[in-house]
């Protein structure tokens, strides 16, 4: 068996050698995905080019200018989320509302806006009780997590 050099060590089983790749190329990648994970927090995409599959988060559907009561929240929320643009704040919001009308459970909304936000759990919750009252005063939560 012929002895090669593989990270300044001999190897006696050439033919392993060439196994080592796949994994030093995936740990690469896989640290490179955990160093660069950041907030995740994408830009929200015009309704038309929003698919089945999007969710109502970054999905704009009213690109209208923030109403005097989103302005109140932008005020309130804004500052606690720098990295957040005002418009992707006012569309987390009016998105909010469209998830809660549309059914969802308040716990996905939650995590939902916890993930784009960057925040914990505790935090996306206050932001959805102000998204709430600024864009759909009329939705109550039920003890099923539900808005009616």
């Amino acid at each position: 068996m012929k002895r090669t050099m593989l990270f300044g060590r001999q190897q006696l089983a050439p033919q392993r050698a060439g196994l080592i790749w796949p994994y030093a190329i995936c740990a690469t990648l896989s640290l490179a995905g955990l160093l660069g994970a950041g907030v995740a927090a994408a830009d929200p995409v015009p309704a038309n080019e929003c698919g089945a599959h999007t969710e109502a988060l970054d999905c704009i559907r009213d690109p209208s200018p923030p109403t005097p009561a989103e302005q109140s929240f932008l005020n309130t929320a804004g500052p606690h989320f720098p990295n957040v643009s005002s418009a992707n704040m006012v569309q987390y919001a009016r998105g909010t509302c469209d998830m809660l009308r549309g059914g969802a459970v308040t716990r996905y909304v939650v995590s939902a806006l916890a993930a784009r936000l960057g925040t914990t759990m505790q935090g996306a919750g206050q932001v959805m009780d102000g998204a709430m009252v600024a864009d759909c005063p009329n939705l109550h939560v039920g003890p099923d997590g539900v808005a009616r």
